[in-house]
């Protein structure tokens, strides 16, 4: 079957229009899907104190073997906390040291009173994470409660917490339920350049510090999402992504059918 060429060039032409149609859409929703400030709506959850007690029973230390390291878990209190994202940061692909790796992502969250008066909506106010550490700044007279925002290193209890936790984006609405814990990892195979022999995470059991210590270590039994934001924003995101895609199969079709 022969295609006549002006049938061929308004294909190609309405390709093109799509594919720059889709990829303005990336762009712009890349930046939309993210933002704090379309977050109106709180869930009842977001407001509440984190809920910390001792375990019910004597919890014993449990151990395992990752990445060359061993480690010692022990757990230090019963931990449920709700809040929403700020900012989120995944280390699975580039921590420096691998005794790390087990904790795959770190979450920042704020609840309570910041919620309340939602200083995530100012326009100066400002969320950045990066080497373990989240970092928050503004330039205006703001009610912002330093006790109610904390830095969360989360090590993921199983396959489908997992999965729950890394479609979390910024702007979410989560709870996390475990527990508090002290890891002790010793290095058992041959370590790299920037591996630590031995190394203790502890984690902060009070929401009033600041500063190196302060982050929250849990171990996530169960995960969450109470609410999702900028969901459309995402839908097209994602749309205009595979649509991408398919142009593209349909472009390098076209050329291997000319040979």
């Amino acid at each position: 079957m022969v295609v006549p060429k002006t049938v061929v060039k308004i294909l190609i032409l309405i390709r093109k229009c799509l594919f720059l149609g889709f990829l303005a859409t990336v762009v712009v929703t890349w930046f939309m899907r993210e933002r704090l400030d379309t977050v109106d709506e709180i869930h009842p959850d977001a407001f509440r104190q984190p809920e910390q007690t001792p375990p019910a029973t004597a919890v014993k230390p449990f151990r395992f073997t990752r990445n060359d390291y061993q480690y010692e878990v022990t757990p230090l209190y019963e931990y449920t906390i709700s809040g929403l994202v700020v900012r989120r940061m995944d280390y699975s692909w580039f921590s420096i040291d691998r005794s790390e790796k087990i904790f795959p992502l770190d979450l920042c969250l704020i609840w309570g009173s910041n919620l309340r008066y939602k200083v995530h909506q100012a326009k100066t106010i400002r969320f950045s994470q990066d080497c373990r550490f989240c970092w928050v700044e503004w330039r205006e007279k703001l009610p912002f409660s330093l006790t109610e925002v904390s830095n969360n290193h989360l090590l993921l209890s199983q396959p489908d917490v997992e999965r729950t936790l890394n479609r979390v984006m910024i702007g979410d609405q989560v709870k996390l339920h475990g527990k508090l814990i002290k890891v002790n990892a010793r290095l058992i195979g041959k370590g790299g350049r920037y591996d630590s022999e031995a190394v203790t995470w502890t984690s902060s059991t009070t929401r009033t510090d600041t500063g190196p210590g302060a982050c929250e270590v849990i171990y996530v039994e169960d995960a969450v999402v109470l609410r999702t934001a900028n969901e459309l924003s995402r839908i097209l995101f994602r749309v205009s992504c595979w649509g991408m895609v398919a142009l593209a199969l349909w472009a390098f079709a076209d050329l291997f059918r000319r040979f």
